[in-house]
């Protein structure tokens, strides 16, 4: 059964079989699904050496009354008191994350002569820059951190603005935008034995059994864990930051492993399930088993369990390997 997958992450080893009659076993060690950087808004620039910037991005420049594009220099020159304005879409599955935005902006200034400008993102004015005392020296970044609680989904304004105060043009030929990045996520999985049961030869042993589907680890940890990827948790209800987790975890490993990866993280169900054997041609022992997901960050974990109805569901292995018999997996109606 091995090599299936499961949000698009592949699980590789099946769960052991029994070691002998009643020889069951405990959970089996977690297999590393491999490790991505989180990413919730990947890298998106836009080049403003040319007239027309690429606009298949969410990050566009605003429409309306701004500085245009001047050729030779091949930029966009905005004057003191003028501002140039950016859009941002963030649509409403991607979290609100803390963001980095940057110009790469060229300027002359002396000892006398100031470059002063600012960025101001939905009338939240952020950190001035102000350059003075160095001579011209070409094009060169300037960035500013977002706090997630200015952002907001939907269209956000990005607009670097030259004071009226500053004695210099400034000159912006490329703009940035990307979501925090830098913590790691690591992924696991595991098997978790549910139930094990031994029958004589034409006996028939069953058992109901509870069985978890969504997460297994505390409503604390999954804060905790949320907390640690640069997700907002502040007055967030469980539903919606589950859904924020499940975005961040497959947008990271998608972006890493350069593969589409769904993984959706849950809130816990539990299903009744009769397990067990009946009629074995010999004594048989079987193990049940379901698959569990574990992704690690900076010593906080969430895990979710893979349940009845999902694949690959709850599976069995058996003693001897070879052994005939009706195995009972049956969900309560």
């Amino acid at each position: 059964m091995a090599n299936f997958n499961v949000g698009g992450f592949t699980i590789t080893q099946d769960p052991p079989n029994p070691t002998g009659i009643n020889g069951f076993s405990d959970d089996t060690l977690p297999v590393s699904l491999g490790a991505s950087t989180v990413e919730v808004v990947p890298l998106q620039t836009l080049d403003l050496s040319v007239p027309a910037p690429d606009a298949s991005g969410t990050l566009r420049l605003a429409s309306g009354n701004q500085p245009v594009f001047t050729a030779g220099p091949n930029t966009f020159i905005v004057q003191p008191g003028e501002s140039l304005a950016f859009t941002f879409d963030l649509a409403a599955s991607v979290p609100l994350v803390p963001l980095t935005f940057g110009i790469v902006v060229a300027v002359e200034t002396t000892d006398t002569l100031e470059a002063k400008f600012r960025l101001t993102v939905n009338g939240h004015d952020q950190d001035a820059v102000e350059e003075k005392g160095s001579p011209y020296d070409g094009y060169h970044p300037v960035t500013w951190q977002i706090a997630s609680n200015i952002l907001k989904t939907g269209l956000n304004t990005f607009s670097v603005g030259n004071s009226n105060h500053s004695d210099n043009d400034i000159w912006i030929n490329a703009a940035s935008i990307q979501g925090a990045t830098g913590q790691t996520i690591q992924g696991y999985y595991y098997w978790k034995s549910v139930f094990n049961c031994t029958a004589n030869q034409g006996d028939t042993v069953t058992d109901s059994v509870a069985v978890t589907n969504g997460k297994s680890t505390s409503d604390s940890s999954t804060y905790s864990f949320a907390e640690t990827i640069g997700l907002s948790v502040e007055g967030e209800a469980e539903v919606p930051l589950l859904a924020s987790v499940s975005y961040t975890v497959n947008t990271s490993f998608t972006a890493t492993q350069s593969y589409t990866h769904t993984v959706s993280i849950t809130e816990s169900e539990t299903d009744t399930v009769t397990l067990g054997i009946s009629n074995p041609a010999t004594e048989m022992t079987v193990q049940f088993w379901q698959l569990c997901l574990r992704f690690e960050s900076n010593g906080q974990y969430i895990e979710q369990l893979i349940g009845v109805g999902q694949v690959p569901g709850v599976i069995e292995t058996r003693y001897p390997a070879d052994a005939t018999g009706d195995v009972v997996i049956n969900a309560s109606a």
